[in-house]
């Protein structure tokens, strides 16, 4: 059995409820956390702790020192290294971040490896506390003024197990855009963020510190705060929207939250608030194929700091792989004037 959390990071603002989710399965049973809540930010992230299963004594397993096919030097969590994680694994977790703003036209981001020291050292505070939270404390095993940074700065990940197993690299990033569970899609906000210009990727894999039924603990952290703005001046994007055009299956839950951001004003983030799009009287149409309407259900917007700050989402019921969705949203206000909006998505 293996369990999967995952927790999103802002820039100045959390909505209750906004972290912790994620997914999780091991044959037949699925397990998800949530957050208990967060405060207002005035710098890094908010302290969110996440509910888990009831603590018991982990087994001893010390790591190995010599590297592996994920490090080329194992992370020692007892001693609270977080080891050398592999160039290749960086490089797995950007292609695929990459790889997922493409789908979007959204410009590729180039790694900053000058914030692996702040990625690597969250990565390990959350294997060694078996937690997430982007405020750890003193109090926290292997703590560091570096690690805080990172979680403060960073969408946060955590796998348990109970027996070994290898988890690819690049699974916190397709758990980051689903963000299932987490009705704020904060990781997936960030991860689409059209200013994001960099990023740094932090693996530890170890024995948490802490009393924990699980013996095996996989931490990410992916930076997405902290960098120069990226220059859009020269781009034609004018939305973000999830999904949209032929899409992998792999990125996509049926039955989830869809979503749509615009990005009204390319000088900077904050000109994409609520003073610029208002998406209080928009509505929207999903139709098949045949032009059978789709039952549209719990639609909402909010403009907190996930990213660009303003999103609206939906659900859908009834999609399914290898069809064509037309989708039609009216009535969104940009710069006080009504636009609206078509495109279309198929799962495959």
């Amino acid at each position: 059995m293996h369990v999967v959390r995952t927790l999103v990071t802002c820039a100045f603002v959390l909505v209750l409820g906004a972290c912790g989710g994620g997914g999780a399965s091991s044959d037949s049973e699925a397990v998800n956390g949530n957050a208990t809540g967060e405060p207002p930010v005035s710098s890094g992230g908010p302290t969110a702790p996440v509910t888990g299963p009831a603590p018991a004594p982990p087994p001893v397993m010390p790591s190995p020192s010599s590297g592996n096919a994920l490090y080329d030097r194992n992370p020692i969590v007892s001693s609270c290294d977080a080891g050398q994680l592999k160039a290749s694994e960086k490089a797995l977790a950007l292609a695929k971040v990459n790889a997922i703003r493409a789908l979007h036209r959204l410009p590729a981001v180039a790694y900053d490896f000058a914030s692996d020291i702040q990625t690597s050292k969250s990565a390990l505070i959350s294997v060694a506390n078996a937690k997430l939270t982007h405020a750890p404390t003193t109090d926290d095993k292997c703590y560091t003024a570096e690690g805080k940074d990172g979680s403060g700065s960073s969408n946060l990940y955590i796998s348990y197990s109970s027996a070994p197993r290898t988890l690819a690299s690049d699974a916190a990033v397709v758990a980051f855009l689903i963000d299932d569970g987490v009705a704020s899609l904060g990781h997936r906000r960030w991860l689409l963020h059209p200013f994001l210009s960099h990023t740094s990727f932090g693996r530890v894999d170890g024995t948490p510190l802490v009393s924990s039924p699980w013996s095996n603990v996989t931490g990410m952290s992916l930076k997405v705060i902290g960098f120069p703005s990226a220059d859009l001046t020269s781009t034609n994007i004018e939305y973000i929207a999830y999904p949209e055009g032929d899409y992998p299956s792999a990125y996509f839950k049926h039955g989830w939250y869809m979503s749509f951001s615009l990005l009204a004003n390319k000088s900077g983030t904050f000109a994409n608030g609520s003073s610029a799009v208002d998406f209080s009287a928009a509505t929207v149409e999903v139709r098949d194929a045949g032009g059978a309407a789709l039952a549209v259900t719990e639609q909402s917007a909010n403009y907190s700091g996930y990213g660009i700050p303003n999103a609206m989402q939906w659900k859908v019921a009834g999609t399914v792989n290898n069809v064509q969705y037309n989708v039609r949203i009216q009535g969104a206000r940009v710069g006080g004037v009504s636009k609206d909006f078509q495109y279309v998505f198929r799962i495959q």
